[in-house]
This record gives structure tokens, sequence and C-alpha cells, in this order.
């Protein structure tokens, strides 16, 4: 097209009615104009995840003519940067500058068709940290305990709202661990650039220590006692848990126990009441059964003697009380 218009040369008239002898023919040269084809060249569509940089390059040709092709096209867009949001997608992909290959610009009148770039978003994942917490108390998760996988551009999240139902002081150890739920995750952050997933955490109720302790007690020597199962002290217990009895066996409870061997061992074991065993460690401590001296009364029995005898008093001439 560049050269155009080109020289149309004619010559060598013949046919018809004429006779060419009959003149001197002068031939003129016409001209012929080349017009420039029709050539679309279309961004190809594409898409990218959030916080990519993509370099676009792919692009479609129509109408190139003698099999030429075209080398590159620049491609430009918004969408491109790390920061494009996906809320603002699609992003337009504008092309300009086609040149390369083997076409020839000029040879063509060029229509540029935009393309289209789709920010899609990407995954976040949001668990919550185990915790663990002694039976009967109370505990408010922190909003930033959780771990966050998968952040772009330098976002944050801030605040994650967590709940559990083994935050309350009632919950017992029987049911541990509980699930943290995490949800409602604030920061920096655009949630519609992430497709969001949040993974629960664990949280152990442990049981907390508790102590019985066996009452002292004391007997006289020669009498049975029966240990009663509320003589015990108890400490640690949470909730409003209540001990009510607990075994006591000693070897000192038998009328024969004899003082030499007091005081014995008292041992509780056994305990009940409200409270559930398995929310304790349930320490048991000793108590002591002394048993003591019963009064005993020796009486030497009266004697008599005539003067001037010796008598040897009997050993058994007592009475005892």
């Amino acid at each position: 097209v560049a050269s155009t218009p080109y020289a149309i040369v004619p010559s060598n008239a013949t046919g018809g009615t004429f006779t060419a002898s009959n003149y001197t023919i002068t031939y003129l040269n016409g001209t012929l104009g080349v017009t420039p084809a029709p050539l679309i060249v279309t961004a190809s569509n594409a898409t990218k995840l959030y916080g990519e940089t993509p370099t676009l390059s792919a692009f479609t040709t129509s109408a190139l003519k003698n099999g030429e092709t075209v080398g590159s096209v620049t491609l430009s867009s918004p969408g491109i940067v790390a920061t494009a949001a996906v809320a603002g997608s699609p992003y337009v992909i504008t092309p300009s500058d086609a040149t390369g290959g083997t076409f020839t610009p000029s040879n063509y009148t060029i229509s540029y068709v935009n393309g289209v770039l789709t920010v899609m978003p990407v995954p976040l994942v949001i668990k919550a940290n185990d915790a663990s917490k002694p039976y009967g108390t109370v505990i408010t998760r922190p909003v930033t305990a959780f771990t966050s996988t998968g952040l772009k551009n330098g976002d944050t999240v801030t605040s994650v709202i967590e709940t559990s139902p083994g935050t309350v002081a009632p919950a017992p150890v029987a049911g541990s661990p509980y699930a943290i739920t995490p949800s409602g995750a604030t920061g920096s952050f655009v949630p519609s650039n992430y497709i969001i997933s949040y993974v629960n955490g664990l949280l152990t109720v442990t049981p907390v220590p508790l102590v019985i302790t066996a009452n002292d007690a004391s007997k006289p020597f020669g009498t049975d006692i029966t240990l009663p199962g509320t003589a015990f002290t108890s400490t640690g217990l949470v909730n409003g848990d209540t001990v009510i009895s607990v075994t006591e066996t000693s070897p000192g409870t038998v009328a024969t126990a004899p003082v030499e061997g007091s005081p014995y061992v008292i041992t509780p074991s056994g305990v009940t009441g409200s409270l559930v065993p398995s929310n304790y460690i349930v320490t048991y401590v000793n108590g002591k059964l002394t048993v003591t001296p019963v009064p005993l009364v020796i009486t030497a029995n009266d004697a008599s003697k005539p003067f001037g005898t010796d008598i040897t008093l009997p050993g058994t001439a007592f009475t005892s009380t």
C-alpha cells in the first residue's frame, strides 16, 4: 500500500471491429490504488489470582492476508498489578502496537478489540489456636488466638471471633476437648479477595486437684468405733460441687486394737457427692485413730494374822475394777 498508486499499463489493443493498422495507437497509463485491508487484533481474555502480577501476551488476529503473521501486541490492563481487587474485576485488557511477524502494518487498517482480565479470589485459611483451661474456670478467647495462611500484598487479619462450649466454668472434663470455632475475621484485608476457610481449634479442660483428708479420731481401748462418712475435710471443690460422704477404714476400729499400736491409720476412699470425679485429680490424705487407755483399779484384799507369825500374802488377794 505504501507505494500506491500503481501504474496500469495498457498495450496490445485487439479484437472488436477495429483494424489496428488503421490507427496510430497511443497508450496512456491508468492508476491502481491498493487500499489497506481490515485487520482485527483482539486481546485474549485472561484470569489471574489476587496478588499475582501476570504478563499478558495472548491475542488473536483475523483477516491477515497472504499467510502473514503478527509477532506481538502490547497489552495493558489495570488488573495486572498485585493489588487489583476482585471487586473491580473484570478489568479491561487494551491491545495496541501490533508489530513483528511477517505483516506490514501499513497494508492494514488495524482495529483493536479489548479483552477482559478476571481477578480470582485466593484461599485464606484461618485456624483457631488450641487452648486448655482448668475445670471450673471461665476462659475468654482472645481475638488474636489464631493463625492465618494465604494473605497477599501485606494484607493482615487482626482479629477473629472465637466461640466454644468449653469456655464456661461447668464444662466437664469428660466432654473435652471442645471445638473452638473461629469466624468473623477482620483486618486490613478485603474479604472478597479471598476464599476464607475457618478451621476449628481444640479447647481441653483439665481436671483440678481435690484433697480429701480423713479427720483424726480417738476411742477408748476395748470399744468398737464406726467411722462416719462425713468425718473428713475437702479442699479444691469448684462450681458449687460437693462431697457428701467418704468411705473410711482403720485397723484401730475393733475393740481388741491395743493402745500400743496406736495411732492407727484412717484411710479415706470412695468419695461421693454432686461432683463428677473425672473433673478432679483426687488425693486422699490419711487421718489417725488414737486408742486411749481406760482406767483400771487394783484393790488389795484386807487380811489378818496372829502376832508373832509370818504370813505370805497371795498374789491373787485383790480385786480389780
